[in-house]
């Protein structure tokens, strides 16, 4: 499909609702959160074992079953006015863009419409995940002719993506008219992974199977086999068997010191592949993506590594003696730790890291995050509030747009130095040092929460010396950093400190008192 000009900012407005069409990808997380299903909040009812007395006795056992009657769900369109396609007045809705699509809408647009009022609570982040407009709208197009010509087949070439219970959800629900099962499929989306899918199917030509693939190649939460050993306060315990709130070892990347620390989350899945990988102290079964601490490089996924390097231990360190890919199917588990994300497993304590597979991050209340989540959400809403206002991100700044959660997050938790440098429409330069309350990052000094720290070697955060020492690590292109460093000089660039918490964003220009230090002046508008 081509687009025109007007055709792309007419995209650009309906790109939510279109996106709704790709929430079986949602369906990722199911299969990542707790065993018990992860995002589900009611499901359809069985059959029930009694007679009941009256309307009342039938609302009471459906409200302690946790579930809801076919019958109620069903409360709009029938299969049968789906193969209409959209009204008159509807169509007016699409404008322009409704010529391109109308053949590919005319099985899925009551499911949109569906999806849409099951989901508007959760529309405000979606837009800062595009990159390809035309690619997604292709792919989610693909997506709803799959799912409207072939349901069963749909839901059977996504079988890995879900959990059992909404596929048997799903799969009742298809008794239902197109809005209504759009709306019962709603419970179970987790709309950040649906750009990646809707852009995979345009990639492969509409071919479901393909696309599902490289999205569990993309997305597959990191874990390990079954009877992998984590060390704990009670001695090595295999992984399966880990509980939330007990107490795993775990080290601090920053100065490497081992602590105990609970354990906020408990997960599992089934991986379509994993690495077997060999070393001296022993072999472990875990997934390609998984980050392990290589001596000399840091976190390196599992597959990346090769025969010869050294993984860091508890005690002592593990030379790799093969690293062998295998295809096939493997039920796998993880678990998340408190304040530093990482733990050993193996009778020699291999150090890996948790990497966190839930994106509830962005909807969590900010009072129930942990303290990284804390730090990763306050830098997040800093950027949405500073795009939101005509600025740009500069060189290699946070940048949430096109991203998933979970490589967003990966790439945060590694960074270190200056948080952001932003351009405004005047070309003016804004270097951002975001904090938030009761919150950390592994890049910031020991200790430093919530305030601007002295480090070491170059002075306090924010200080000409600090900032000076890290533009090239930030800035790659030569002309942009030559810019932004005569604008130091002549004292144009603004440097601000932005400080998040459960009320929100504050900011504040920084005092310069020497070069190496500095002190929060005036309030900053953005």
């Amino acid at each position: 499909m081509f687009l025109t000009q007007p055709l792309r900012h007419v995209l650009a407005r309906l790109l939510i609702v279109w996106l709704m069409l790709c929430v079986l990808a949602g369906a990722t997380l199911s299969a990542w959160a707790q065993s018990s299903g992860g995002g589900v909040v009611w499901k359809i009812c069985d059959p029930p074992p009694i007679c009941f007395e009256s309307k009342q006795a039938k609302e009471a056992w459906a409200k302690e079953e946790k579930c809801r009657f076919i019958e109620e769900v069903c409360e709009k369109t029938t299969p049968e006015q789906d193969k209409k396609g959209a009204s008159e007045a509807d169509k007016s809705l699409w404008g322009q863009l409704w010529d391109s699509v109308k053949g590919a809408l005319t099985y899925g647009y009551e499911f949109v419409k569906g999806l849409y009022a099951g989901l508007k609570d959760q529309i405000a982040d979606l837009t800062y995940l595009f990159t390809n407009t035309g690619d997604v709208i292709q792919g989610l197009i693909q997506l709803g002719k799959a799912f409207f010509e072939d349901p069963k087949g749909t839901l059977l070439s996504l079988g890995e993506l879900l959990g059992q219970e909404a596929v048997d959800a799903i799969t009742k629900a298809t008794q239902c008219g197109a809005y209504d099962l759009g709306k019962v499929v709603a419970t179970y989306v987790n709309p950040y992974f649906a750009v990646k899918l809707a852009q995979r199917l345009t990639k492969y030509g509409g071919k479901l199977a393909d696309a599902s693939k490289a999205v569990k190649r993309d997305y597959g939460c990191v874990s390990f086999a079954a009877g992998t050993l984590v060390f704990t306060a009670n001695g090595l315990i295999p992984i399966e068997q880990v509980t939330v709130g007990q107490q795993v070892l775990s080290r601090n990347e920053r100065n490497y010191a081992d602590r105990s620390q609970a354990v906020t989350h408990t997960m599992n899945r089934q991986a379509s592949a994993y690495q077997l990988l060999t070393t001296e102290g022993g072999s472990y079964r875990v997934t390609p993506e998984h980050p392990m601490w290589l001596q000399g490089k840091g976190w390196t996924p599992a597959e990346q590594i090769q025969p010869g390097d050294v993984l860091a231990g508890e005690r002592l360190d593990s030379m790799v003696i093969t690293n062998q890919a295998v295809a096939q199917p493997l039920r796998v588990y993880n678990l998340s730790v408190g304040r530093t994300p990482s733990y050993f497993v193996g009778t020699v304590g291999i150090w890996v890291h948790n990497i966190h597979c839930d994106t509830k991050v962005f909807s969590k209340p900010y009072k129930d995050l942990e303290p990284h989540e804390r730090g990763f959400r306050g830098e997040y809403d800093v950027f949405k509030q500073l795009l939101d206002k005509g600025m740009q991100p500069v060189g290699k700044s946070f940048d949430p747009r096109g991203k998933d959660p979970q490589e967003l997050f990966a790439k945060w938790y590694g960074s270190r130095g200056i948080d952001g440098i932003y351009k405004d429409a005047d070309g003016n330069y804004i270097i951002i040092e975001s904090k938030a309350m009761d919150g950390e990052k592994p890049g910031d000094p020991e200790g430093c929460k919530a305030k601007l720290c002295m480090t070491k070697n170059s002075g306090r955060q924010l200080s000409k010396n600090w900032v000076n020492e890290r533009l090239k690590d930030l800035v790659d292109d030569p002309d942009e950093l030559a810019k932004i460093k005569a604008a130091m000089k002549d004292g144009k660039v603004q440097r601000i400190y932005a400080q998040t918490d459960h009320k929100g964003t504050t900011y504040h220009h920084v005092v310069d008192l020497s070069n190496n230090d500095v002190e929060l002046g005036k309030e900053w508008k953005p």
